[in-house]
């Protein structure tokens, strides 16, 4: 009986311990997630100048601002195939306010020609920093880049479900593989109600008005539920 007893203070202490340890990692994910001030929306537009930004950044209920562009090519892998990788492009990486990613090894920002892995498709394509390696772009053009360095994404979605390996370049980079214009991808974070959907939609609306009101066309927007 004292064994029995014993059995069963034994299971129901296990069971705590590991309802407090999955209690303790939810709280340690949801804090690193918020350590990069995920964006609350995102409109894919055209253009996004300086001047147009700080307008932007001046609409009510907005906080912050941050325009963002991306190319698509594909990389030469060991074997020889093609995969997909996504460059995304960033203006000052020493001043990210939104998606913030964390360097963890190399080159920070990255020169002309560099490209910052996110640490997932670093370890799958096992290119050492320094390392270069050849692109293709859509045009069918090849480039060879260099690994700069490699950094942490924690709102990067793994390549098993997005099917393309992640990067980041400066837009000097950029414009040698063909993306010769504005950046065109617009993140946008709200000063309040942070959880409610339909307070974003609102604000991207506003968002929306002032960018039809300059010209610009919209190709699509995302509000990721909160």
């Amino acid at each position: 009986t004292v064994l029995v007893v014993l059995s069963i203070a034994v299971g129901v202490m296990g069971v705590g311990m590991i309802a407090g340890a999955r209690i303790t990692l939810g709280r340690d994910m949801t804090a690193a997630y918020q350590s990069t001030s995920p964006f609350h929306g995102v409109i894919y537009t055209e253009n996004l100048d300086p001047a147009l930004l700080r307008s932007l950044a001046r609409t009510s209920g907005i906080a912050q601002t941050e325009a963002r562009g991306f190319v698509n090519v594909r990389i030469q892998s060991a074997s020889g195939g093609w995969e997909n990788l996504q460059l995304e492009v960033i203006d000052d990486f020493n001043a990210i306010r939104i998606n913030k990613i964390f360097p963890i090894a190399g080159a920070w920002p990255p020169a002309k020609q560099q490209v910052l892995l996110e640490r997932a498709s670093a370890a799958e394509l096992n290119i050492p920093l320094g390392d270069t390696f050849t692109v293709q772009t859509r045009s069918a053009e090849l480039h060879t880049l260099i690994i700069g360095g490699v950094v942490h994404d924690i709102n990067q979605t793994p390549k098993t479900f997005s099917g393309e390996y992640k990067g980041y370049i400066i837009r000097e980079t950029a414009k040698t593989l063909g993306f010769d214009r504005e950046l065109d991808v617009l993140y946008f974070t709200v000063s309040e109600r942070p959880l409610e959907r339909d307070y974003i939609l609102d604000r991207l609306d506003a968002l929306k008005a002032k960018l039809e009101r300059s010209g610009r066309a919209i190709n699509g927007r995302f509000v990721p539920e909160p």
